[in-house]
C-alpha cells in the first residue's frame, strides 16, 4: 500500500499540535496579573489595589493591610516596588518589583542625588542619598541620573537592603 504524503503531513501537524497543547496545559502559562487573592507567578510586575489614594506617581510602595493591597512607602519601611502613576483608593495599579523588574525605576528625589550614588528610602515613597538622621532605611539601588529635590531620578533597582544610620 502506497503512503499518501499529504496524510503523513497532516498526521505530523496534528501530533505536533497535540504536543504543544500538552506542553501548555502541563506548564504554568503566565497570561495576566491576578489581583483577586490567588497566588500566581509574575515576570517583574504585579497588580495590586491602592489601599489609599495615591496622589503622587514615581514613588515606592510597601505591602498594604491586605495581601492584595499596597501603600506609599515610608522612610523606614521595606518597599516591594514602585508605581509609575497615581491611583484612586481601591483601584488596581501596576507595581514594578524592585528585585525582579527588567526596567530601571523612575522615582521622585527627596533632596539632591548625584549620579552613581546609592539611593535609599525616604518619606512619602521618595528616595534620597545616604541619610544623616539616625534610623533604619533601605538601599534600593544606584542613581543613573542626577536630580534635585522633587525631581525624577532614574535608578538601577536592587533587592531592598536594610541600612542602619546611627
Amino acid at each position: 500500500m502506497k503512503k499518501n504524503p499529504i496524510l503523513q503531513l497532516l498526521a505530523f501537524v496534528a501530533l505536533t499540535m497535540i504536543d504543544t497543547v500538552r506542553g501548555i496545559v502541563g506548564h504554568t502559562a503566565i497570561m495576566a496579573n491576578v489581583v483577586a487573592g490567588t497566588v500566581s507567578s509574575h515576570p517583574g510586575n504585579i497588580t495590586r489595589y491602592a489601599e489609599a489614594a495615591f496622589t503622587a506617581a514615581h514613588v515606592l510602595v510597601k505591602p498594604g493591610t491586605a495581601s492584595n493591597e499596597v501603600l506609599i512607602n515610608g522612610a523606614s519601611d521595606k518597599p516591594i516596588g514602585w508605581i509609575e502613576d497615581t491611583a484612586l483608593i481601591d483601584t488596581t495599579i501596576p507595581v514594578a518589583l524592585l528585585s525582579t523588574s527588567p526596567n530601571t525605576a523612575i522615582l521622585t528625589a527627596s533632596g539632591d542625588i548625584v549620579i552613581g550614588e546609592d539611593v535609599y528610602t525616604a518619606a512619602a515613597g521618595q528616595v534620597q542619598d545616604l541619610p544623616t538622621a539616625s534610623g533604619t532605611y533601605y538601599l534600593i539601588g544606584t542613581a543613573l541620573t542626577a536630580a534635585a529635590d522633587g525631581e525624577e531620578v532614574e535608578v538601577d533597582p536592587c533587592f531592598p537592603i536594610a541600612t542602619v544610620v546611627s
